[in-house]
């Protein structure tokens, strides 16, 4: 049937559409609208800061890195339409705690402590990292006030000499990832230790404490948080 051409008026009818509706479709396609110019803007830009956030950030995020938080709607219209979805949590889940012993277990001592300041309080975290080497295994130290990774350490044993070298770095630095398993560990399958180490490097040191934007820091990375501390 390519190449016989068809009245305008029958092919309306058939996708059940307007003439009128038709001829405006065709004039925005010819001269786009204000409006229509501005989303293709937005979507080169949200293609960008989504790839800048390593394919991390929702509407709420991009919105605000875009400047313009109360179109949070808008983005996440366009964020579809381009097929752009923020890495959501696996199903998959490795162990690193068991606590079906009769041994004794620390109790929660700070889940109803308001935390005000630097220092108050750090959180530690055990993630493990499945390559083709077999498992990698990272604990991070988190300042729970500012959310910045202090301490982390690595290595294809899950001990206390991990946990250890983890809290030794944080004591060391004071410089601390519940989501690095979300956003990175999840979504990579890596060929060797070496690999994975190099990535986790990169997230935790280039990514999360200098660039990541935090909802509970006023949208602010940990390090520009702590700075306006200072």
């Amino acid at each position: 049937m390519s190449g016989q051409n068809y009245k305008v008026v029958w092919l309306c009818e058939a996708l059940l559409v307007s003439r009128s509706g038709y001829y405006d479709w065709k004039e925005r396609r010819r001269q786009p609208g204000k409006r229509q110019l501005e989303n293709t803007q937005l979507r080169a830009l949200i293609r960008q800061e989504f790839a800048r956030s390593r394919q991390t950030y929702g509407s709420p995020r991009l919105a605000h890195v875009l400047g313009c938080p109360g179109r949070r709607n808008r983005i996440a219209r366009l964020m579809r339409q381009e097929r752009i979805f923020a890495r959501q949590r696996s199903k998959y889940r490795v162990a690193t705690t068991d606590s079906r012993h009769g041994g004794p277990i620390a109790p929660n001592r700070v889940r109803n402590l308001s935390v005000q300041q630097l220092n108050q309080v750090w959180a530690t975290d055990a993630t493990g990292v499945l390559t083709g080497q077999g498992w990698l295994y990272l604990i991070a130290v988190l300042d729970v006030f500012s959310r910045r990774v202090i301490g982390w350490a690595m290595s294809q044993i899950l001990d206390a000499p991990l946990a250890i070298a983890a809290l030794r770095m944080a004591l060391g630095q004071r410089r601390p990832a519940a989501t690095l398993k979300y956003e990175l560990v999840y979504h990579h399958r890596f060929a060797t230790r070496s690999e994975a180490r190099t990535a986790i490097f990169g997230y935790i040191e280039t990514f999360y404490n200098r660039t990541r934007l935090h909802s509970s820091l006023a949208n602010l990375s940990p390090i520009n948080y702590e700075a306006k501390l200072n």
